[in-house]
């Protein structure tokens, strides 16, 4: 892990933070928030003092205001992200303006991880630090994890090197020498053991990369108790509409790991934005909320290998007839995962709470009278069938609600159940049996479940 992130002492894990603002007030208030024991924190008043700090302190995270004197907050995220050393720490710009989106997008481009607004909420400010640190330690646990891959490879490349010689030396003196079958043999042991150290690597690398992304999708559910299961569901449609299009393997692992982070972006959002639908939101809620896709894909593209990710996620508020946004792309330029994914994504919210097969159709027809303005007409298409095939799995049935209390083994769950937390318990279509009645028992004393369980009456 990088040496900057989490310095231990006396067994406390701590994390460096540098505050960078000309303002004494702000700069009190910060170290107010982050006075306890875990947060190591530095101060500078400007960009220039504060890229001098940064060099020497090496930072996990940088908070700076945007109009400073001597250097600003833009330029100063500009040293940073040119230091190869820095390059890797999570900056987030603070700024008494509300800027124009347009200059917000060129902040996140230059390599601001974040804009916050002041003044500057406690509590909120805090939160949005831990997201960012969490996110920081993933990323520093993936680069230590590519280093120690790139030093067996080069390991491997050596061997090869080594092998490459050998079977030169051999071709030289082949007309003078005749090996011996147990010089052969042993040869013969090394190829095929720095093959299956090459295949053990890889099979490593692509289990930390999914871990990886377990994590960052468990991460963001847990930051939108609002949706539970809606990352989980949004996956699970854009893989039944990308195998129809038949989409090669590769596009269809994309496809999954980007539908399960589309709303990475949404870690530092306030609550009160996220537990909105769009409809619902002020004009200027709707202008923070528009920035997530940008947000997610700045995340994601410090991380090696998710740049296609990171072009898919910034692209999911694109419209077809060029209305959307960041860039207004028409048509086909907008990639086919993100398209795939914006339909997924909306059909999935627009189904909460929804469980009437004909309020699942009509849902579906109210947003395939938008194809081709909002969406891909081909993606609906696709999506009519898995409209068939959840619906006719909730035509005939009949579903009751009812208190823990009265659970009894043979009942089987309507819908997913969920903690108040948004952990998914248990799925919906399962059979309870006393142990599974036993085990939502005993986990609802730690994390009270929402009161009332769906189950189909026989």
């Amino acid at each position: 892990m990088n040496n900057s992130l989490q310095q231990k002492n006396s067994g406390i894990v701590r994390y460096k933070i540098l505050v960078v603002d000309d303002d004494p007030a702000t700069r009190e208030f910060l170290k107010f928030v982050f006075k306890e024991a875990q947060y190591i924190l530095k101060e500078a008043v400007n960009g220039k003092e504060g890229i001098q700090v940064a060099r020497e302190f090496r930072p996990d995270l940088i908070l700076s205001d945007v109009v400073m004197p001597e250097m600003d907050g833009l330029a100063f995220c500009q040293a940073v992200r040119n230091d190869e050393k820095l390059q890797m720490v999570i900056f987030l710009l603070m700024s008494s303006v509300h800027l124009e989106i347009s200059d917000r997008v060129d902040g996140l481009r230059g390599g601001a991880d974040e804009y916050l607004l002041k003044p500057l909420d406690e509590n909120q400010i805090k939160a949005q630090v831990q997201a960012f640190l969490r996110i920081k330690i993933l990323q520093d646990q993936l680069v230590s994890k590519n280093d120690r891959l790139e030093e067996m490879n080069t390991a491997l490349e050596e061997n090869k090197r080594k092998v490459e010689e050998t079977n030169k030396a051999l071709e030289h003196e082949k007309e003078r020498l005749t090996y011996s079958l147990k010089e052969i043999s042993k040869l013969a042991e090394e190829l095929e053991k720095s093959h299956k150290n090459q295949l053990q690597l890889n099979i490593t690398l692509k289990e930390s990369f999914d871990d990886l992304v377990a994590l960052l999708a468990t991460i963001v559910e847990l930051r939108n108790p609002y949706q539970p299961g809606h990352s989980k569901e949004v996956a699970q449609i854009s893989m039944y509409v990308g195998e129809r299009l038949e989409l090669d393997t590769s596009q269809l692992k994309n496809l999954r790991m980007t539908a399960l982070l589309h709303e990475i972006g949404m870690i530092g959002l306030p609550d009160d934005i996220i537990k909105l639908t769009p409809d619902q939101m002020s004009p200027e809620q709707l202008k923070i909320y528009l920035q997530h896709p940008v947000v997610g894909e700045s995340l994601l593209l410090s991380l090696k290998g998710c740049q296609q990710m990171a072009k898919i996620i910034r692209h999911l508020h694109e419209n077809l007839d060029g209305s959307g946004f960041p860039d207004k792309l028409i048509g086909d330029e907008i990639p086919l995962e993100s398209r795939i994914i914006k339909a997924a994504a909306d059909f999935s919210r627009a189904l909460q709470n929804v469980s009437d097969h004909g309020q699942i159709y009509r849902v579906y027809h109210a947003m395939k009278n938008e194809s081709d303005i909002r969406y891909d007409a081909r993606v609906f298409a696709i999506l009519k069938d898995y409209v068939d095939t959840i619906a006719d799995r909730r035509k005939n049935r009949k579903i009751e609600t009812i208190s823990l209390a009265h659970l009894q083994p043979g009942m089987v769950l309507a819908a997913d159940v969920f903690t108040n937390s948004g952990i998914k318990l248990i799925p919906e279509g399962i059979v309870l049996t006393e142990a599974s009645i036993k085990g939502i028992l005993n986990y609802s004393y730690n994390d009270p479940l929402p009161p009332g369980i769906k189950i189909i009456v026989q």
